[in-house]
């Protein structure tokens, strides 16, 4: 029982929910779903052009909607990948069955996984900072 308690010797608390935004679907289920049904995430880039490029082919996210996880004034702030991770966090809450907002927040963490994300995003705001100075480039730049 002391492995459940904490250097003061409280409980400690554990809860794990799971959320997922991939290629192959925009939930644990769908990209599960996809995954034993021999279905790929992957095909022609579609979202930038790759004419340049020695590759066409990419596992893209399609068809993601921000606004059904974040008010649109939060998704225009940062990068599609931070959509992402907000979007699979609140997945996580729900599928853990806690509320929104936690009552405890501040004590609470979300562990990420991503291969990478957020360079056209870290880009565009290199040009700002560039282009237009310092004040223009969004304290989100870098949070992938």
């Amino acid at each position: 029982m002391e492995a459940f308690l904490d250097a003061r010797g409280r409980p400690r608390v554990v809860v794990t929910g799971m959320g997922m935004i991939s290629p192959l679907g925009h939930s644990v289920q769908a990209s599960w779903d996809s995954l034993i049904n021999g279905r790929s995430g992957i095909g022609p880039i579609t979202q930038f052009d790759s004419s340049d490029l020695p590759v066409h082919i990419a596992g893209e996210v399609k068809d993601f909607s921000p606004g059904d996880y974040m008010d649109f004034k939060e998704a225009r702030r940062i990068s599609r990948s931070s959509q992402f991770a907000i979007a699979a966090a609140r997945m996580a809450l729900a599928d853990a069955g806690l509320p929104e907002p936690l009552p405890h927040g501040e004590r609470a963490g979300v562990l990420v996984g991503t291969g990478a994300g957020g360079f056209d995003y870290a880009d565009e705001n290199l040009v700002k900072l560039r282009t237009k100075g310092f004040s223009r480039v969004s304290p989100f730049a870098m949070t992938g």
